[in-house]
Formats: structure tokens, sequence, C-alpha cells
């Protein structure tokens, strides 16, 4: 897929840019990051099942770093999940805003096709409507029921 202009800089918008091996190489490898830290997270479960003395040499290793670099590597970490989150977070609530700026739209259209469709339960949901639906069935204006009228009320 082809990389649009704004994001390299002063080319005009939307204009492709075809990106080499390298490109694609190096992009492939920015997003195994998040992958090889979660499943090798996952991965020290069972291999302190399968493999118990390893992992208590493994893990007397790694009590030796000093607590600084623990610090570090937390708060690197942190920082690179949190701020994937922290995008996710912003995108979700614009989708919920968007929804939400929808809704009066979306429960006006409901109104309708319940008028549309069944007159007398919109009415019962809402008084209002129950008013403009009584005052909209005036008496000679349903051409069926005038046609009805003028036949002699036949059955």
């Amino acid at each position: 897929m082809p990389m649009m202009g704004p994001l390299w800089g002063n080319m005009p918008p939307n204009l492709p840019i075809h990106a080499g091996g390298g490109d694609g190489l190096v992009d492939g490898l920015n997003r195994l990051v998040r992958p090889v830290i979660i499943f090798g997270l996952l991965g020290i479960l069972p291999a302190v099942v399968i493999w118990p003395e390893g992992a208590a040499v493994a893990f007397a290793a790694l009590a030796l770093l000093p607590a600084g670099y623990w610090a570090l590597v937390t708060v690197i970490i942190g920082f690179y999940f949190g701020g994937r989150m922290q995008l996710k977070a912003q995108d979700f609530q614009k989708s919920v805003q968007s929804a939400a700026d929808r809704a009066p739209e979306v429960i006006a259209n409901i109104k309708r096709l319940r008028t549309a469709l069944s007159p007398n339960e919109a009415a019962d949901d809402d008084p209002e409507l129950a008013l403009e639906l009584a005052q909209g069935f005036a008496e000679g204006e349903n051409a069926a029921i005038v046609a009805w009228q003028k036949e002699g009320r036949r059955s």
C-alpha cells in the first residue's frame, strides 16, 4: 500500500510514494514489537512449568539487575502500550461522540417510521405525537374514508 504525501513532508496531498523493500521490512519490524513482548511474557508460564530449573536460574539472574533498570523498563513499556491505549481510547471517544450527535436524528426517524407503520402504537409512546395524529386525521382528509362514505358505508 503506497504511503501518502502529507506524512512525508512538503509533498502534495494524496500523492502516492512507492516505498522500497527496506521500508516495508522496517515497517514490519515496527509492527512486531508489541506481539513479541506479549507472547514472550505469556511464554514464560509454560517455560516455568516445563523447565523449572532453567527458569530458576533465569529469574535469579534477573534479580541481580538494579531497581533503576526495572523502573526504566517499566516506564518504557508503560508508555509504549499506554500510548497505543490512549490513541484507541481517543478513537473510541470520537465514535461515541459521533453516535451521540446522530441520536436526535435517529430518534426522529424512529418516530416517523412508527407513525408511518402504526400510528396507534406511536401515539401510545408519545402524547404529543398522539395529538398531532388526532389533528392530522380530521374528517374528510382520508381519501379511503371519504370514498367509503360516498359509497354509503356498505360492508
